[in-house]
């Protein structure tokens, strides 16, 4: 009796056009693999297989919902950059600075308080889910 392999997966054609849409990346601080489709952040992994896994089943539930154009027209824009400030008066001591170390940690600096924060992108990501979820009051002067 013969055995045939079936694949349950894209066919050849649509998963060739997502793979450039699809990055893995180890990070060898927390030792774990960062998932980014179009650029966006999808998830952590604890190996690359499982990377892997978790963004094609994130494409797949795209193509099911018809939310995945397979070959879009132009590439994600680059966020935009932040609108220049509009006084002249001194840096304020809310004014973080973000710079990318490396592909998998970044700089937060704030020149005027004389502080500096080195963190993965996972830490960035949990800090940011963090703030996300605080709710921010302006001063009452502002």
């Amino acid at each position: 009796m013969a055995t045939h392999t079936y694949s349950t997966t894209a066919d050849a054609a649509h998963a060739t056009a997502l793979e450039p849409r699809k990055r893995v990346i180890y990070d060898s601080v927390t030792r774990d693999y960062c998932c980014r489709f179009d650029g966006r952040l999808i998830g952590y992994a604890s190996t690359y297989a499982a990377g892997v896994a978790m963004l094609d089943d994130f494409a797949h539930d795209l193509l099911v919902a018809g939310l995945l154009d397979l070959a879009p027209d132009t590439p994600p824009a680059p966020p935009a950059p932040p609108a220049p400030p509009t006084t002249a008066s001194s840096r304020a001591p809310d004014d973080w600075q973000l710079t990318r170390l490396s592909l998998t940690s970044v700089q937060l600096a704030n020149p005027t308080l004389g502080c500096r924060l080195i963190l993965t992108t996972t830490q960035l990501a949990a800090l940011r889910a963090l703030l996300d979820a605080c709710i921010i009051v302006p001063p009452a002067g502002a």
